[in-house]
């Protein structure tokens, strides 16, 4: 298994060292870094995201306690500190957190990935103050040993603490689920790879680029070389793991063909009713390998329609039956 310390370690090696001087990094521990984390790393992972989470959980919220000091650098104040900072895999699964927000309450993900309690609630704020001070540290940490910049953003007062995490995801879901649109328009294939300047002229050369979050389009407008770079390099990630969807986290629409197959159905078993009267084996029968047939090239939505359609048939069937029997 393995261990925190692994993990931690990891994450450093990956986002911090042989960068440039002085350029700007980003923690961006997201479900399409963390198994080219993994990877990296040489782990052995059927699932990355589920390992840093139990390793996690197993060194800061055992019995679902909170405790910080598990990962708090032994010499905290001191910015200068050699010892690799112990708090870093913590960070990354806050920053996961963040990644999977789905409304503007950055707390559910975040008890959901710690305590399997999504409904546990608000931090206290001298919690929140001590994960505010990790933050600070690592970026201290970062710039004294890789001579690099931890782009952290502080945000509102009222967001204080949410925003640490949140600077750290350089693409959001709302913004996935435009550049899913964008793949969509573009006709690129899933798992399909393009090289930076490829990917860039497409984002250009599409009116729904300026849909997407300033935090995207800004650095590509201004041409902020280590910025864009990150920042592609995360849309490949989420071009290699697309899976062809339309972008709004909703199936594929049904197709007219689609449509059509399942009205063809229905009239079939309508007349059906009228064909085999009580002989309730044999419509049933028939019925499946219609089903089977007809909704086998489907999607998954219209072959749930089906499955409905066709079981509310074969269940009028049994009724109609038990009561020829009856009488």
């Amino acid at each position: 298994m393995i261990t925190y310390k692994q993990w931690n370690k990891a994450i450093i090696s990956y986002f911090f060292e042989d960068c440039e001087l002085g350029e700007i990094v980003f923690l961006h521990t997201t479900p399409e870094t963390l198994p080219e984390i993994a990877e990296q790393a040489g782990f052995d992972l059927e699932n990355a995201e589920e390992s840093l989470k139990e390793i996690v959980r197993k060194k800061v919220t055992p019995y679902k306690l909170l405790r910080l000091s598990e990962i708090t650098p032994i010499n905290f104040s001191d910015e200068t500190v050699k010892q690799q900072p112990p708090q870093v895999a913590f960070l990354g699964l806050t920053v996961l957190a963040a990644s999977r927000m789905k409304t503007l309450n950055y707390y559910q993900p975040l008890n959901e990935l710690l305590f399997n309690d999504p409904d546990r609630g608000r931090w206290e704020h001298n919690e929140l103050e001590h994960i505010e001070m990790l933050w600070k540290h690592l970026q201290n940490w970062v710039e004294y040993e890789h001579n690099v910049e931890l782009h952290l953003t502080p945000g509102p007062p009222n967001q204080r603490f949410v925003w640490y995490p949140k600077s750290q995801c350089l693409i959001s879901k709302h913004d996935e689920n435009k550049l899913h649109a964008i793949f969509k328009e573009a006709e690129l294939k899933p798992g399909a790879y393009l090289a930076e300047k490829q990917l860039l002229d497409i984002l250009r050369s599409k009116k729904s680029f300026q849909n997407l979050s300033v935090k995207i389009t800004r650095p590509i407008k201004d041409k902020k070389t280590a910025e864009v770079r990150l920042i592609l390099g995360q849309i490949q990630l989420i071009l290699k793991n697309w899976d062809g969807g339309n972008g709004n986290g909703k199936p594929p629409v049904p197709t007219k063909s689609s449509s059509i197959s399942v009205h063809l159905l229905i009239c079939l078993m309508t007349l059906m009713r009228f064909v085999f009267g009580s002989d309730v084996n044999k419509a049933a029968i028939l019925l499946l390998k219609i089903t089977l047939s007809v909704f086998k090239h489907c999607n998954r939505l219209v072959m749930i329609n089906g499955i409905i359609h066709t079981l509310c048939v074969l269940n009028w069937i049994y009724f109609r039956y038990c009561r020829m029997v009856l009488t």
